[in-house]
């Protein structure tokens, strides 16, 4: 009897104490545990159901058929303006995320934050992405290169101002960032950040070869937004026959559109 109560007095006594930590561990489960990011971890997917084609551009929407000032344009007649100050570019290294673009037909680079930035006209820019073309869409003097890129700047104190920075590419020497981008290339509708590291001054002419045409415009995909700033390098830069090839979207140029506005060009 003497044995059975002290039995009963062990297993009150431990209840009394387990019990409320046992309670108080379900009413808060463990945090889960951290882990480091995978370069995978911002995974997105967009379904390909596009709105538009490149063979039937006269029914693009928006402002696209507007008869407004529109891009491409045949750059020609440009006159000459000693004020131009060239855009003061400051294009830093850091990892991208890489959007396969199946409802535009193009590759989008989504630079890190703040990472790549520019001046130009007194006002501050930041590199918002950048995408390619296949023919280029602007001509010189009816001149097309084989392909266009578009770094595509929104204004940092005002994001209304929309800067694009167009830079023609020719056959020839193949170029260092985009031997390591086309190896990251995602699958269509996309949109992942592979683990390296790209910086986009390497999409860009030497720094004393950056003359340029400048002149109004729009986005040259629907729905065609104007009002845009254009800067278009006159020195080309080079992707190997290899690298031009192997490009995801071809035949991605929009007709050039009528030169209903003043072109202006720096004297180099």
């Amino acid at each position: 009897m003497r044995h059975n109560r002290m039995f009963c007095f062990v297993v009150l006594t431990t209840s009394l104490f387990v019990a409320p930590i046992a309670n108080a561990l379900a009413a808060a489960p463990c945090a889960p545990v951290s882990k480091a990011k995978s370069p995978q971890s911002d995974r997105s997917f967009e379904p390909c159901d596009p709105e538009f084609t490149y063979a039937n551009q006269a029914d693009w929407g928006g402002a696209c058929n507007s008869g407004g000032i529109q891009s491409p344009i045949n750059i020609s007649n440009a006159v000459v303006d000693e004020r131009l100050s060239a855009p003061a570019f400051s294009y830093r290294s850091a990892g991208p995320s890489v959007f396969n673009d199946c409802n535009h037909y193009t590759i989008k680079v989504f630079p890190a934050g703040d990472s790549s930035t520019l001046i130009y006209g007194g006002h501050p820019y930041r590199l918002k992405e950048f995408h390619f073309h296949l023919p280029a869409e602007d001509l010189i003097a009816g001149d097309r290169s084989a392909m266009e890129v578009h770094l595509v700047h929104e204004g940092i104190d005002d994001p209304k101002l929309t800067l694009v920075v167009a830079v023609l590419v020719k056959a020839g020497a193949p170029n260092g960032l985009i031997a390591i981008l086309w190896q990251h290339i995602p699958d269509e509708g996309v949109r992942e950040s592979p683990p390296i590291t790209i910086n986009p001054d390497r999409l860009l002419p030497p720094r004393d070869k950056r003359g340029f045409y400048t002149f109004a415009g729009s986005l040259t995909t629907p729905p065609c937004t104007p009002g845009l700033t254009w800067i278009v390098l006159k020195e080309p830069i080079t992707f190997s026959p290899d690298q031009i090839k192997r490009y995801t979207y071809h035949g991605t140029a929009r007709k050039d559109q009528p030169v209903n506005r003043e072109i202006k060009q720096t004297k180099n």
